[in-house]
This record gives C-alpha cells, structure tokens and sequence, in this order.
C-alpha cells in the first residue's frame, strides 16, 4: 500500500480541512470525557461522520488520533459493544486506502506514528468479532504487499513492518483459536505470506513461533488456498533464513509434511497439484539436510514412499501401490522423481534410513537399471526424452557415488562395477562421463574394489588422459584422481600401469602453465598425487620416472608452482628420494633460470617461507593488534603442527636430509653454507623446544619424584623428573629412561 495524493485527495481537503481534523477532537472527547464516555449512539455518529469525510483514506498527519480511536473502538468490541463493530469495520476498509500526505517527505516525518498505528491494527487480530480480524488481516495484507512496484527488500512499508513488530502479533492471533476458523487462518496465512518476503520480517516470523502455526495449516487439505500460502510461507523462509529449517526440524514437521505427501500422491492429478507436490519436496528437501529429524523419515514412513514412488516405473511389481498418474514422463513427474532421489541421498547418513534404502527391493536396481548397457530398451528408459535421460543417468550416477559407501557388498553383488565400467566405455558425453569418474573414485577407496575393478580401470583412465584433444581438462583430471585412488598400496595395479607406460603418460601434466594459476584445484596438483600413489615404492616404476626425467620435471615443478602446492610437492619428492637410486638425478637437475642445483633451490624456498612466515606475523599483528604466539609459547600439540604442518621447513629439512646435506657439484656461497648448516640442525633445535613443552605441561600434571636425572640438570637446570599421577609403581624418566619409584617426600 503506497501513500499517494490524487484528485480526490485534493478534494478531501477541500470538504474536511480543518472542520474534518476538528471530528477527531470531538469524537476523542466523546469518548473520553466523564460525561459521555457512555454516549454509544453519538459516538458511532461522530465516526460515521469522521469516515464519510475521509472516505478517499486518511491523513498521515492525523494518524496519532486515528489510532487512538482505533484503540478505543477495539476495546468496546472486546466488551462486547456490538454497536461498534460496524463503524470499527468501516474505519478500518478506509485504513486499506493510501495514507494521504500533504507533503512529500511527511510519511518519513511520522515514521513513528505510522509504525503505532500498524501495531494497533495488529492487536485487532486478536478481536473476538470475526469481521474485525478479517478486516484488519486484510489491511496488514494490503499494506505489507509491494509498494510502487518495488520488491519487498526495499519497501518502505517493510521497514514500518519490522518495527511495528507485526509479527508477534499474528503469532498471538494463531495462538489464540485463529486456526479454528479456516477463513481467519486464511487472512491470518496472507499476513504471514506477505511478511516472509524479506529477511528481517521471515526472523520475526521464526522468532515469535509462527512456523508450528503455519506447519499445522498444511493438514487442511491440499485443495485448500490455505495449503498453498502455506508452503509458500515455508518456502520463504527456508530460504532467506538458512537455520529455520534446523529450528522446525522436528518429527511433528516430517509427520506433517508426509502427510501432505501421501494425499497428493494418491489423489493430485490437476497439474497444480503436481506443482504443489514438487513444492512440498522442495520443503522436504530442506528438513533431510538437518541430522535432527533424519530418523523421523524411516519412522513415520516418508522414506519408504520416497523409495517406492521414485522407482515405480522401473518395477513393475510397485505400480499397483502407485497412481498412474503420476508415473507420466511430463515434466512435473520427472522432477518429482530427480527430489525424490535427492532426498534419499541426503538422508542417506542416517544409519536407520541407510538400512531402509539398501533393503528396499526396488531402489539401488532402479538407479543401476538406468546406467545398465544391456537394458537400452526398458521400458523406464524408453518412457522419457533423450534430454530427461541423460539427466536422470547423470542423477543416478551422482547417487550412487553417495550410496556405495554405505552398502559396498550390495552393489558388488548387484553387478555394480562391470555395468559402470561398460557404461564409461560407451560414453561420449562429458557429464556422463564426469559423474562416472566420480563413482569411480568413490568405489576405488572402498575395501576390494582396487582389485576388482583392476587393470581394466586403470587401462581406461590412461587412454583418456593419452588423448588430450579429444577429452577436456575436468575429464582427464578426474581420470587423474581415479589412477590415484586405483594405485594407493595397491602393487598390482601401480605394475599395470608401468606396462603401460602411464608414468611418461602422468609426467605430460606436471608443467605449471598460466591456466594452471587460475584454477580451483590445478590439474598438476592432481598429477603429483597420481604420481606419488603409482610411483613411490614400486621400483619398476621409479625406474621409469628416472628414465623419463620425472626428478627433474618435479624439481622444475617445485621452483614454479605456488606455496600451498609445495606441501604435497616436498613429500613426494622426499618419498622418492628414499631410493638412493634416484639422487643422480636430483643432483645433475639445474634450474631454467639461473643454473643452479637442488641443494641452492631448497636454500632459496627456505629463505622465502621464512619471509612468508615474518609476513604473516606483521598482518597478523596489523590486523589484531597482538602479535601471535611463538613457539616457546605453545603447548606440545600445537607446537608439533606448527612444524609439521604449519609451515614448509620441516620438509624442506627432509629432502636435505636425504641429499645428506651435500650439494654435490654445485658451488654454494659462504652464506649458502652457513643456512644449510642451520638447516641441518633444524630439528635438534625444535626437539629441545618440544622437550621444553612438554617438561612444562608435565610438571603442570604430575608429581615430582625423588630421582633427580643427570640429563635433566645439564639440559633444564637440576629439577627432578616427573611422573603421571597416580603411578604406584616404578616408571621411566622422561630423559634417561632410568626406572624409579615415588619416594615417600612427593606423596601422590
């Protein structure tokens, strides 16, 4: 509802002006005064008068004495005046028209006001007689709808709205038996439904308990406009307030919910009951992301629908349970069937809901029927379009990457892997093929599927990324992540892949290109791990990396790609350097840009991370105003994720180590050598700070015992070694491992 001023507004000042402002006085006395608190008939004249005069709506000027009679003609109604209900009604139809105001920022002016007068409107829900609260239900309605066709984030009216605190009002109103009417729920309903249009407003609603309110109408029957606010409503707010779903996640939601459900499914054949099943799917959708209520699925009998109903068209046995009706390819079918399956797979961590979808007779069948190469002529394949197919296939796929883990022997039994792989082997599609890949990497870190699935994999993987111009970058780099996979402690597989030449074919993808920068997750990241799984350990293989420069690609890969991607990087690279028989390489390797070795690279990353390190800390303190703890400061825990973890050092000091701190050829200059003799005592210096915490930690703990150790007074200063509590009998020193007890000076 806008403010406006019009032709008829000009004439309304014209005939009231300040004789129509004088009516309120008067009709405020009438009320007030001692005299004539009592004089009903002259009161109902004066507003009579007062809306005949202001028949073309009110002024915003004026809205603290109209709402002061609005009060006062509530509260002879609640006493039950019935002479008041007909102008109380007739005051409030001329409250729907827009406010007139005489100038234009006046509405602004009066901000308070009109915010007093909208809570006054609201306490009228609560009326007992029924034509007031439809009335007033209306205004709000009309009022909180879009204003000037602007959206509701930016109405005005909204802004009124929130600080009335409408919303606590239409709460009371549902509370308070507006539920038992079905035409007040359905005025109260339009309220809310106008009131969940934006953020603010939706949090209200949630805050003051409309929600369980709003639930409770959707058993009203789905052929009822009420049903359909509601869901609207629940809509609304799901998605504008992300933890509503959590706070009604209850087993009276679901209960609720799923019967709704069942009346559509079995008695919804208009298109708009189809619409509104699929809108109820999409509020089921929501609860199944909640752990809370996960369980009410399978106990109330909603999962069992979802599984039976989404897989009825490829079992025949289960449609005679089904309408027909809604076993149609249209399209609001189909997508019924793609939310029913969603939902199973979302509740699919549940443990009972789990138990449920693998002993269903119909469902992991109806997903693998779809992806089955032998089955092309189904009738539940050939029943939707080519468009719909590849969808559903593309849904299936996705699902059962969900479901596997849970059910591994299931579909080992079910002919699960031949029926994929036959499937990846027929397809050209990208999003078949990528949703494949997916699956794959999911069956091949499951117990046995790295054997079963075996050579044959592994030889498909390696042919997609051999053609590089026929497959795009997402395609090779999945097939990247399943070889990966495929090959974790898995000798015979890693043996396959070295006869076919896969490590030259993983090395093509370890250059650091300017696409590569780019991307979320860089396809030379995913190349390091393949290689790592595939290579480190096996000899055979290490010896092709060697012969196929694969040290040398590696160490060009560590002097270019970016800090995070050295992580992985230095362990590999440290990995392998465990067979001695690669470190020719490593020390014959010299860089592209300045020709230096191994040994000089590492020396420069070391400098770098110890810059980057500084860097952070001087940010740190920026942006904080404190500096951040230093290692002699943290607790043992964190002091050894702080070195393994938290910066590159550590791992650098491991490739150093394994090149026996020798540079070889390369000539280092003198401040070269004095770094890689602190690097070489890297960790004696992070093991005498470890020791250092936990002496503390333990002397925080622990009792003290008679036994003083020689290493501890050397190292700490003589102080006695230490014991866990409650130790009765003899137990080692912390530093020499002498065997002592408690003596009677340190009582436990």
């Amino acid at each position: 509802m806008a403010v406006a001023m019009g032709t008829s507004a000009l004439q309304n000042m014209v005939d009231g002006g300040a004789g129509g402002r004088d009516l309120y006085a008067t009709a405020l006395t009438l009320f007030t005064h001692r005299h004539s608190t009592d004089m009903h008939e002259r009161q109902v004249a004066t507003i009579r008068r007062l809306c005949k005069t202001f028949r073309d709506g009110f002024y915003v000027a004026d809205l603290r004495s109209l709402l002061q009679l609005l009060s006062m003609m509530g509260a002879r109604v609640d006493e039950g005046k019935q002479e008041f209900v007909e102008p109380l009604v007739e005051t409030l139809r001329i409250c729907s028209i827009p406010f007139v105001k005489e100038i234009a920022s006046e509405e602004y002016r009066n901000f308070s006001a009109l915010c007093d007068t909208i809570a006054t409107l609201g306490k009228l829900l609560v009326c007992p007689e029924k034509r007031v609260v439809l009335v007033a239900g209306e205004v709000l309605a009309t009022f909180a709808g879009s204003e000037d066709g602007l959206p509701a984030m930016v109405s005005y009216h909204h802004q009124v709205l929130e600080h009335s605190r409408i919303a606590a009002c239409v709460a009371a109103a549902l509370r308070e038996g507006g539920g038992a009417d079905r035409q007040i729920l359905m005025q109260l309903m339009l309220v809310v439904l106008e009131l969940s249009r934006t953020r603010e407003l939706a949090v209200q609603l949630l805050d003051e308990g409309c929600l369980p309110a709003v639930i409770e109408a959707l058993l009203c029957g789905f052929k009822t406009e009420v049903v359909m606010v509601a869901v609207e409503v629940l809509w609304n707010v799901f998605e504008l307030v992300p933890e509503s779903a959590a706070r009604v996640a209850t087993g009276r939601t679901v209960k609720v919910l799923g019967q709704l459900l069942n009346e559509l499914l079995t008695e919804g054949h208009r298109t708009q009951d189809k619409e509104l099943r699929n809108e109820v799917l999409i509020l089921i959708t929501y609860l199944a992301r909640q752990e809370a209520c996960r369980p009410d699925f399978a106990a109330t009998g909603l999962l069992e629908v979802l599984l039976t109903t989404s897989s009825a068209v490829e079992a025949d046995a289960t449609r005679g349970t089904v309408k027909a009706f809604i076993l149609t390819s249209c399209t609001e079918d189909f997508e019924m069937k793609r939310a029913m399956i969603n939902i199973a797979c979302l509740v699919a961590e549940e443990e009972t809901c789990v138990s449920q979808i693998t002993s269903h007779s119909v469902f992991l069948g109806a997903l693998l029927l779809h992806i089955d190469q032998r089955l092309e002529q189904h009738v539940a394949r050939r029943k939707y379009s080519r468009q719909q197919a590849r969808q559903l296939q593309v849904q299936c796929l996705e699902s059962l990457a969900v479901l596997v883990p849970h059910c591994p022997d299931l579909l080992r039994d079910m002919e699960g892997v031949q029926i994929l792989l036959e499937f990846l082997a027929e397809q050209s599609e990208e999003s078949l093929r990528a949703a494949s890949l997916v699956l794959l990497t999911h069956m091949a870190s499951l117990p046995g599927y790295r054997e079963e699935l075996g050579g044959r994999t592994c030889a498909m993987m390696l042919s997609l990324l051999k053609e590089r111009a026929l497959h795009p970058f997402t395609i090779r780099q999945a097939a990247l992540s399943v070889l990966s996979t495929l090959c974790k402690d898995c000798p015979l597989n890693q043996q396959v892949v070295g006869e076919l030449q896969g490590v030259e074919v993983m090395l093509e993808n370890l250059e650091w290109t300017v696409e590569e920068t780019t991307r979320v997750e860089p396809m030379t990241l995913t190349a390091v791990d393949a290689l790592w799984n595939v290579v480190c350990g096996n000899e055979v293989n290490e010896r092709h990396l060697d012969r196929a420069a694969g040290m040398q690609a590696l160490l060009n890969l560590l002097e270019d790609c970016p800090h995070q991607m050295k992580y992985v990087l230095t362990s590999c690279l440290a990995n392998l350097l465990e067979n001695k028989a690669l470190l020719r390489s490593v020390y014959h390797w010299r860089s592209r840009h300045n020709r230096r070795g191994a040994v000089a690279l590492i020396l420069k990353l070391w400098d770098q991370e110890t810059d980057r390190i500084n860097k952070e800390e001087r940010e740190h303190m920026e942006v904080h105003n404190q500096r951040r703890m230093q290692e002699e400061e943290m607790e043992s825990s964190q002091l050894v994720d702080f070195v393994v973890s938290g910066n590159l050092h550590t791992k650098f000091h491991a490739l150093l180590r394994c090149l026996n701190f020798d540079a070889g050829d390369d000539l280092l200059s003198n401040d070269e050598q004095k770094k890689l003799i602190l690097a070489q005592h890297y960790l004696d210096d992070k093991d005498a700070t470890l020791w250092r915490a936990f002496s503390r930690e333990l002397g925080e703990e622990v009792c003290a015992c008679v036994h003083v150790c020689a290493r501890a007074r050397v190292s700490i200063g003589a102080r006695p070694c230490v014991c866990y509590r409650g130790c009765a009998r003899p137990h080692a020193c912390v530093f020499c491992e002498h065997a002592h007890a408690c003596g009677p000076e340190n009582p436990q």
